[in-house]
């Protein structure tokens, strides 16, 4: 059982690449590990695996970070990039991919190394995301967007299907917009949440 009261220092190993620093990051649990996932200066996405239960609680721990995701963005972001784990196999990405400027939402499989759906955000975010009871939430001035998105089960056919999607020129992801100054809007309608559903499962 987890002991909250011992201390464990651990100690990072980055490997070749030491110049470059986690930017935004996220963390999950499970039976064994707290899996921590850091979205890099490099533009990758990196996992590292913390074990519950230590050999030896008291001893200088060493870990090492394993690439799940390569180069998925760059540093052009005026606000940043952040990153949320959906589950096990998916992530989302906010930031500006290598090939455009502007910042884009995506979705990225990490099992099989695919881009499941991504929309541009011309009008750009405060650079921060979160994902909570299958909808994702991100600040865009001053309105809160929420986007229903629940993961289906990952597999090598769903992947390829998505990633052929997310490239026809007639995708698009519908957003939801909530003004957090009018207190009426707080919610969303279970049309317009099944109909979002519908849109991002395609």
């Amino acid at each position: 059982m987890f002991n909250s009261h011992i201390l464990t220092k651990y100690t990072l190993l980055l490997g070749q690449d030491k110049k470059s620093f986690i930017e935004s990051f996220t963390a999950s649990v499970d039976q064994k590990f707290i899996s921590l996932m850091s979205l890099s200066s490099d533009g990758c996405i990196y996992e590292i695996l913390i074990p519950i239960r230590p050999t030896d609680p008291e001893e200088n721990q060493s870990l090492v970070r394993s690439l799940s995701l390569k180069a998925v963005v760059s540093g052009n972001a005026p606000n940043g990039v952040a990153l949320s784990a959906l589950d096990q196999d998916h992530v989302t990405v906010l930031g500006s991919p290598l090939a455009a400027s502007k910042e884009c939402l995506s979705v990225w499989n990490i099992k099989f190394q695919t881009l499941q759906t991504s929309k541009e955000l011309p009008q750009g975010t405060s650079g921060q995301l979160w994902y909570y009871g299958e909808n994702l939430f991100m600040l865009r001035g001053k309105s809160l967007a929420v986007i229903p998105y629940n993961c289906e089960v990952s597999s090598l056919v769903g992947a390829l299907g998505k990633l052929k999607h997310s490239q026809d020129p007639g995708t698009h992801v519908v957003t939801h917009f909530v003004n957090r100054e009018t207190p009426q809007g707080c919610g969303l309608g279970s049309q317009n949440s099944e109909q979002l559903r519908r849109i991002l499962r395609r």
